[in-house]
């Protein structure tokens, strides 16, 4: 694995493949080692194995040779078991004598070249391949007690062909101590055994390039799905925000791949769609206020009104300019927490005391609506935060309690403290929020006809804002509300942890 790696580091500095090419040559490399390492143990093992088997081929049949050649009337003789031997030089005759009981067919194959040698050295019987052998001197010229202990060796024959040899003695089967005949065997050694170079030259480039169409077609399918997102990425750019890959069966990583791309896809889409609709509702609302004023400045201009007339354009005039102020000012606040550039000055701040000066501040406003405004629980609790933004929260939630409240009814502002937690909740008796309308009044420019209309001066941005400013705080805004019977409103922000408390001192007697 370390030589692949190397190979393929270099292949990426020098030429820089794609992913499906690196896979191939990847799959390729490994395949070539491990076949290469395969093939060099199988050559290995029948190098190994191919000696051992003509060993035990040779020892067997000289074993039934053996079993079925005697020494009979003073000459060496065979039973038919080996009657049917290729003769050349000479035929063994026939025994005349009963075959002996422990006498067993011979095993003899073609590929098996014998010879037979009287005490001499003449021979009395050979096959006709054996005469292509080459037989060492040194082998004829072993001792009978060096016969008794040799075993197969190889040696070469005339035209080039190796061959394993045994040569082993022949005693007679009533006294095993006396040697009648020499026997002698060969086995040709297959070509196969000695061509195992070349073998490994032409077959192996072979397997390697099949595995390498092969290693391409496993990384082209593996690299499908990556195409597939491709694709579909591309689609998205050119604007189709519709566009999903199919997430396929497998749990893999391809799986999570395409989850993670049709979420990814699905969030863009909401989010241009957000887009959109957010661009046309703040056109829409910066159109109206412009509108209106430039329609009263038309009319003030078309004619020759009088001072007090003018005084009356401009004050709405005024009042139109500042609603478009506070609109700007909140489109403001939501861009900067949309990029994430909302300042925040993070300090402790005391909840009761901030709700305190808030209703004392706008209860003269609740008063001209005919409501009262009382603050009926007031824990201290104290959080870290940006004042003015918590300041906004509690305003926001406080005129939208003013506005859809009629005259008469009442709102309600506590501060508990609940765990670690600090929880403000804003009650009023107006005219509540529908079940179809609940899930949407924190969302963008959304008002819920006629309960947010825009006569009742809002646009739609506040509680979406403070909804945003409470979550940048670590906490969050909820509401429960039934038509005609009011609405609460409940503001859950994470409590300023106590400092441990300091252990005091020994007392001094």
């Amino acid at each position: 694995m370390i030589v692949i790696r190397t190979i393929l580091r270099v292949i990426r500095r020098h030429l820089p493949p794609s992913i499906r090419a690196q896979m191939t040559i990847f799959y390729a490399l490994t395949f070539g080692v491990l076949l290469l390492v395969i093939l060099i143990g199988a050559v290995a093992l029948l190098r190994f194995s191919a000696p051992i088997n003509a060993s035990n081929q040779l020892n067997d049949f000289a074993h039934d040779a053996a079993a079925n050649i005697s020494f009979q009337g003073g000459r060496v003789c065979i039973h038919d078991p080996l009657r049917d031997l290729p003769a050349r030089d000479a035929r063994l005759p026939l025994c005349t004598d009963p075959e002996p009981t422990t006498t067993t067919p011979a095993k003899f194959s073609a590929n098996v070249m014998m010879r037979v040698l009287d005490l001499q050295g003449n021979v009395i019987y050979v096959s006709p391949a054996f005469t292509n052998l080459n037989i060492p001197a040194s082998t004829t010229g072993l001792t009978l007690g060096e016969l008794k202990h040799s075993g197969p060796t190889t040696i070469t024959g005339h035209p080039n062909q190796n061959a394993y040899f045994l040569s082993t003695v022949l005693f007679e089967k009533q006294q095993d101590d006396r040697v009648f005949a020499i026997l002698q065997l060969g086995t040709p050694i297959t070509r196969t055994t000695f061509d195992d170079n070349r073998l490994l030259l032409i077959v192996y480039p072979i397997l390697v390039l099949l595995g390498g169409v092969a290693a391409y077609g496993i990384a082209t399918r593996a690299m499908r799905p990556v195409r597939r997102v491709t694709k579909a990425a591309q689609q998205i750019a050119l604007g189709d925000l519709q566009q999903r890959v199919p997430v396929p069966v497998s749990r893999d990583d391809i799986h999570t791949l395409a989850l993670t791309f049709n979420e990814m896809a699905s969030k863009l889409d909401a989010a241009f769609t957000q887009q959109r609709r957010f661009v046309a509702d703040a056109s829409h609302e910066l159109r109206t206020p412009v509108a209106v004023i430039r329609s009263m400045t038309d009319v003030a201009l078309a004619g020759t009104p009088s001072a007090t007339e003018y005084q009356t354009t401009l004050r709405e005039v005024n009042a139109e300019a500042e609603r478009l102020g506070r609109l700007i000012n909140t489109l403001l606040g939501l861009a900067r927490v949309d990029d994430g550039r909302q300042p925040q000055d993070r300090e402790s701040v005391h909840l009761d005391l901030l709700a305190t000066d808030l209703v004392d501040s706008v209860a003269p406003l609740a008063h001209e609506h005919g409501l009262t405004l009382a603050l009926v629980r007031n824990d201290p609790a104290t959080v870290r935060g940006d004042t003015a933004q918590l300041i906004q929260i509690l305003m926001s939630l406080t005129e939208n309690a003013i506005n859809y409240t009629h005259s008469g009814g009442h709102i309600n502002l506590s501060v508990a403290v609940a765990g670690a937690t600090a929880r403000v909740q804003v009650s009023d008796t107006g005219i509540g929020i529908g079940p179809d309308a609940l899930p949407h009044i924190f969302e963008r420019f959304y008002r819920a006809d006629p309960a947010r209309a825009r006569v009742a001066g809002g646009n739609g941005l506040g509680l979406a804002l403070a909804r945003e400013f409470a979550q940048a705080h670590g906490g969050d805004i909820t509401v429960l509300s039934r038509v005609n019977q009011g609405s609460t409103f409940t503001v859950t922000l994470p409590l300023v942890p106590a400092p441990p408390a300091s252990p005091s001192p020994p007392l001094i007697r």
